[in-house]
């Protein structure tokens, strides 16, 4: 195969290991077939923390959020919209208001936010240290952010088609009542349209 553009990926700095270190390491039997070197374009890796960068047009802010080891979230801005990406969230256990300040900064008047919604309330307590959140402490999130849209992904594969649309039908009616205007979650084959003024959900590409 002949060779191929590079990829470039941002991501938090280790200890122990880097990133390259990692995904050597987990990219190779017996976790992937193929092993790093046997693919036919070269991937960087480039250590971001607390740092704000271009790539391409797009400004992008990067802010550690809390979880058990070390995660970024993202803040997108291209053409005046936002997208903010917040994965991997540790809700905050007896406390569901509080929010990080890094967090508020990543997620502050987004279009759109992308956030953790792994875990039902009943199962936060006993997965207090699993290192995510629940729709409804995303919900708060969104509502101290000022955004409008949330999208909430990271779902757990015990989680049922039925439940989901369930849990984002109860955070609908609550998001109306706080300022979040539009709840969705993430499925294969949705796309969201941007104009000017707001926005809706479609499906198939962008």
């Amino acid at each position: 195969m002949p060779p191929q553009p590079p990829l470039t990926t941002h991501g938090p700095p280790g200890p122990p290991e880097s990133r390259a270190e990692a995904f050597a390491r987990f990219t190779a039997p017996p976790f992937f077939p193929i092993r790093t070197a046997d693919l036919p374009a070269a991937i960087n890796f480039h250590d971001v923390d607390s740092s704000d960068f271009m790539l391409g047009p797009a400004s992008v802010m990067a802010r550690p959020v809390p979880h058990v080891g070390r995660t970024n979230g993202y803040r997108l801005d291209l053409h005046g919209f936002s997208v903010a990406y917040v994965p991997d969230h540790q809700e905050p256990v007896g406390d569901p208001t509080r929010v990080d300040d890094r967090v508020l900064e990543l997620c502050d008047g987004a279009d759109l936010l992308i956030h953790d919604g792994q875990l039902w309330p009943d199962e936060l307590m006993l997965k207090q240290r699993w290192g995510h959140s629940t729709p409804d402490y995303a919900l708060e999130v969104a509502r101290q952010a000022g955004v409008e849209t949330l999208v909430l992904f990271h779902h757990d594969p015990a989680h049922d088609d039925a439940s989901v649309d369930d849990m984002v039908q109860r955070l609908r009616e609550r998001g109306s009542e706080v300022g979040v205007s539009s709840v969705l979650a993430a499925t294969e084959g949705t796309s969201l349209t941007f104009t000017a003024q707001s926005a809706r959900s479609t499906s198939g590409g962008i």
